[in-house]
């Protein structure tokens, strides 16, 4: 959004505050469910997605006939890629705010799961959303996150690889001050009257995270590595969330942080995909 008379983008004037829905309103200075022992960050990059599960001896069991009604069927034959950028993404903000960093074989949905309210819960890998189709109306099961053994995912009856916003929704995540999820088009979802938008941002709201970093659009590999490190020095230094997101974009539009291979970061597509919602709130670092 720009400044219609001196065409300025309005970040640049105004603090935005983005909520994921309506009701939100009601909540965003209720100070009665904070959290203060809040776990170290927890940093996921790299999953290993043709993670090989050993067969169970079994016939189809009913765990597994459960755990496939949370996902689109459409996820179960697609293959997925190692993209370069998540390893440099994962590592490098891991050294610039500690925490545990889980990588490759580690990465599962599983361990994901079982997390209890890290301080800032960052996932570099991809993300999808399916359109609405007769087999899944529920679009909690059609968007979420691409994680260790997604291209063996009939090889594991407990854990197929993939995270949905389904899953998503039951994970205790009270208090935890960020959830980032550095992928493809993980801000998107199906429009709810009075929900916003029905994915993966309103389950990590309901989750109980003050605030989540989403991607409105496929996004470049390269150009996300350097977004993302440049916005974690920002919170480093204490800015509130949406004005270190503003900060970075301003310096990709800038042409302040450049592409090493000669492409035209400044064009929106590089710097404007990642909407941040929630508490706005700077975060308190350990040194």
């Amino acid at each position: 959004l720009r400044n219609t008379k001196n065409k300025n983008y309005l970040s640049e004037q105004f603090s935005i505050t983005i909520l994921p829905s309506s009701s939100d309103l009601n909540n965003e200075k209720n100070e009665k469910n904070k959290i203060t022992n809040l776990s170290k960050p927890v940093i996921i990059g790299n999953p290993d997605f043709n993670l090989f599960y050993k067969k169970i001896d079994q016939k189809t069991s009913k765990e597994h006939i459960e755990r496939n009604r949370l996902r689109s069927k459409s996820l179960l034959s697609k293959k997925w890629v190692k993209n370069s950028g998540f390893e440099i993404e994962a590592n490098n903000i891991h050294a610039l705010i500690g925490g545990k960093l889980v990588t490759k074989e580690k990465a599962t949905s599983e361990f994901v799961k079982k997390l209890i309210s890290p301080k800032i819960l960052h996932i570099a890998s991809h993300g999808f959303y399916n359109q609405y189709d007769e087999d899944d109306e529920n679009p909690l099961k059609r968007s979420g996150i691409v994680l260790a053994g997604a291209n063996n995912p009939s090889e594991n009856s407990t854990d197929d690889g993939y995270l949905t916003a389904l899953e998503f929704i039951n994970m205790n995540l009270n208090g935890t001050e960020l959830v980032v999820i550095s992928a493809c088009e993980s801000g998107i979802g199906d429009l709810r009257f009075n929900e916003g938008i029905n994915g993966l941002r309103r389950a990590i709201s309901v989750s109980g995270a003050k605030s989540s970093l989403l991607s409105l659009w496929k996004v470049d590999d390269d150009a996300t590595t350097e977004f993302m490190i440049d916005f974690y020095k920002n919170l480093k230094k204490g800015m509130y969330k949406n004005k270190a997101l503003s900060s970075t974009q301003k310096k990709f539009r800038d042409g302040i942080i450049k592409s090493k291979f000669g492409d035209d970061w400044t064009n929106i597509f590089y710097w404007g995909a990642f909407q941040i919602s929630g508490d706005m709130s700077p975060i308190q670092f350990e040194n």
